[in-house]
């Protein structure tokens, strides 16, 4: 398995002034693991340690005004959040998780502070921040606001009371009402809910609110039984601008039978690159049976685009002829997808096969699951 080396967790010997650029590249380093078919959960596991580790030294030390590492109170925080710090929102978003785990003691009034002020942009910060609040503290939070004025904040609210195994003790509350609900917040309770709607109206649903492209609709297709997937790929086949879509939907869903439609797709310079990802999460390290790998981490993109046209043809021709390799009926990670193969995956998977792994975990499972974002389960932190 190519997999990037562990470090050690011992501080290397820098300069003082040197941790936060130090910083600065583990949060970048962050961001390429997540984004990977070759970084594993115990990279990702040592990049936090790492982070944490830095985040309390630099919190000891005497730096410039306004800044997140030696904040100690929730309004110095927030005026960290609404100045010109630098760090794009994933990364702050992650910021603010080390600072809270560290000092859980400013999540109640930092987060009354977010949701006081009127900026938009403060807001969506908030409204993430609810993918890592306990069950309790979301109950509490999301009767306490108008859904039409905050309609972002509700969303993600119940998408993280999805996570915690909780959605339908609230929506079955005093506290739930249908009223004032927008129709974007209908669509999360479609799909985070057992409601008896087609599939076809969900995803029509999903086309006018131009949330094709969205985490709920990831949840959505992996949702779906076979016939269902099918009947939603071949209604989106229909439209040209939702190819990558489908393509994308067609690997979600894990199912065998959209394989050769991935190696046609795969000979398509423009749909190359999003069907080999989809050929990736489904088969794992089997597709190097099909596709030598040094071509797989070829850094050119055109040349690598290039090359993965000429296994196309390959690939269908594996599926014909029953190949060992499409033995599943539905795969990740080369694994037919069962609870056994989405734990092994999300303690030996990719990231990439992780995040999915962690998505049929919380449709599937009983117990509560932390978001793939988390960087500590959210047991751990209080309000």
């Amino acid at each position: 398995m190519l997999q990037l080396q562990e470090t050690n967790n011992i501080e290397p010997v820098y300069q003082k002034d040197d941790k936060t650029e130090l910083f600065k590249v583990l949060l970048a380093q962050r961001r390429s693991m997540l984004s990977t078919f070759y970084s594993f959960k115990v990279n990702l596991d040592e990049n936090t340690k790492q982070l944490l580790l830095y985040m309390s030294l630099l919190s000891k030390q005497r730096l410039t005004p306004n800044c997140l590492f030696t904040a100690t109170t929730a309004g110095e925080v927030f005026n960290f959040i609404q100045s010109d710090h630098g760090y794009n929102d994933a990364d702050l978003l992650c910021l603010l998780q080390l600072k809270l785990h560290l000092n859980k003691e400013l999540h109640k009034p930092l987060f009354i502070s977010l949701m006081s002020c009127q900026e938009r942009h403060i807001q969506n910060i908030a409204s993430e921040l609810c993918l890592y609040l306990s069950a309790n503290s979301l109950q509490n939070l999301v009767i306490s606001f108008c859904p039409s004025e905050y309609e972002t904040l509700h969303n993600q609210c119940l998408l993280s009371l999805y996570y915690n195994k909780y959605i339908i003790p609230y929506i079955n509350s005093e506290h739930f009402s249908l009223s004032k609900l927008s129709p974007l917040n209908h669509l999360y309770l479609n799909v985070l809910t057992t409601n008896k709607i087609s599939c076809y109206e969900i995803l029509k649903q999903f086309i006018e609110l131009n949330y094709i492209n969205s985490h709920l609709f990831e949840i959505f297709i992996i949702s779906l039984n076979e016939a269902e997937v099918t009947k939603v790929i071949n209604k989106m086949s229909a439209d040209v601008n939702l190819i990558s879509v489908v393509i994308n939907s067609m690997s979600y869903s894990g199912y065998r039978k959209f394989i050769p439609f991935l190696g046609h797709f795969l000979q398509d310079k423009n749909n190359a690159l999003f069907a080999f990802n989809g050929l990736k999460l489904m088969l794992g390290e089997k597709l190097d049976q099909l596709i030598p790998l040094e071509i797989q981490l070829e850094s050119d993109e055109d040349k690598r685009i290039k090359a993965l046209s000429y296994y196309g043809a390959k690939v269908i021709s594996a599926w014909k002829n029953n190949s060992d390799i499409f033995t599943a009926t539905q795969m990740l990670n080369g694994m037919q997808i069962d609870q056994g193969a989405v734990i092994n995956t999300l303690q030996n998977g990719s990231q990439k096969h992780r995040y999915f792994a962690n998505i049929h975990y919380v449709i599937k499972s009983e117990q509560r699951v932390s978001h793939f974002n988390s960087l500590f389960d959210r047991k751990r932190l209080t309000t």
